[in-house]
């Protein structure tokens, strides 16, 4: 219920719920288990106050080639805020999906860069590990057909793949 943010202290400021109308999601997840987001980026920093009701899923930093992709430069864990900080905890403010389960996995390292081949390793591992959305949140305008071929064999087995990387004022003009 759209109420709900409100009691956040950021929630005013989030003009991105009536942009996207996450009020009329929320009415269909609200107390249900929303889709499972893999976030690819810089990993997450899980004990962050406003993501403790997240449920983190399958983590895997392909950096450090462990289980624990920590953020390391604090892109990732805002990015893990927007898709789903806790709603009504009096904290920040609410995500666009605050019941989201989130897979964090690494790729990039503390200064945003990252390799294809991590990429490509990350898409392929969200999908085998049960992904429904995969959320690309490097930005970088590159183009490799390996990384083609894994985000098209990912949609083929039904997981939606999105790509940050267009500024909004940008996004603004094209629509």
């Amino acid at each position: 219920t759209p109420d709900k943010y409100l009691k956040n202290p950021s929630g005013q400021y989030q003009y991105m719920h009536d942009m996207v109308d996450s009020f009329a999601a929320w009415g269909y997840m609200w107390g249900e288990q929303a889709p499972l987001v893999a976030l690819i980026d810089s990993g997450i920093d899980q004990s962050h106050e406003d993501l403790e009701h997240v449920y983190f899923y399958e983590a895997w930093d392909f950096v450090g080639n462990d289980d624990t992709p920590e953020d390391v430069n604090g892109h990732g864990t805002l990015l893990a805020g927007i898709i789903g900080a806790t709603a009504d905890n009096g904290v920040g403010g609410a995500g666009l999906a605050p019941r989201a389960s989130i897979m964090p996995i690494r790729v990039l390292d503390q200064y945003g860069e990252g390799k294809i081949s991590n990429y490509v390793k990350a898409i392929n591992f969200a999908s085998q590990h049960g992904a429904d959305i995969i959320l690309l949140g490097f930005a970088e305008d590159l183009y490799a057909s390996t990384l083609q071929n894994a985000i098209t064999e990912a949609n083929g087995k039904g997981k939606l793949v999105i790509a940050q990387g267009v500024r909004a004022d940008q996004l603004r003009k094209a629509v």
